[in-house]
């Protein structure tokens, strides 16, 4: 059973193992490590702002799949999400990978992190609906933030570091 003082360690743990396990799985795959260089990419950032937004909120509404499936389903979360990020971070230099999902990444966890905490208490039966929406809205404005830094100042990052 997943409890809340389990879940410090819990997250953190599977989500390593998700991104092991990914980039293992890419490196195999493709045979080797690949390293790109980075191309500039020249996009609209209120068009690029709404699908990160977009593909956020299908993340903070499918973990919340976790009301109905159970607490299992935030580990299978972060074990998927941990896999993306592995098979993606083979193709990235190390300061690549830092300068690309460090700035806005460190939200993105917290948020689906607090998100995970939130069900973990919601199923054992302690807060009320009320509490229960008025948490998760003032989290779900941690993916806006965490779109906005991914938007506006992740390429300034990459343009000073990279």
């Amino acid at each position: 059973m997943i409890r809340i003082n389990n879940v410090r360690i819990l997250i953190p743990l599977v989500l390593f193992i998700g991104i092991l396990v990914g980039a293992g799985y890419e490196y195999y795959s493709s045979g080797n490590f690949q390293v790109e260089m980075m191309k500039e990419v020249n996009i609209n950032q209120l068009m690029a702002l709404s699908s990160i937004i977009l593909k956020n909120t299908a993340a903070f509404l499918l973990l919340g799949l976790t009301l109905i499936v159970g607490k299992w389903f935030i580990i299978l979360f972060f074990l998927i999400n941990g896999f993306n990020i592995g098979m993606f971070s083979v193709h990235l230099s190390i300061i690549e990978f830092i300068v690309l999902f460090l700035p806005h990444g460190i939200f993105e966890y917290v948020v689906f992190y607090s998100e995970s905490k939130v069900f973990i208490i919601d199923l054992d039966g302690s807060p009320s609906k009320a509490w229960l929406f008025k948490r998760l809205g003032f989290i779900y404005l941690g993916l806006v933030l965490a779109a906005l830094v991914e938007v506006f100042i992740t390429p300034l990052i990459v343009q000073y570091v990279i």
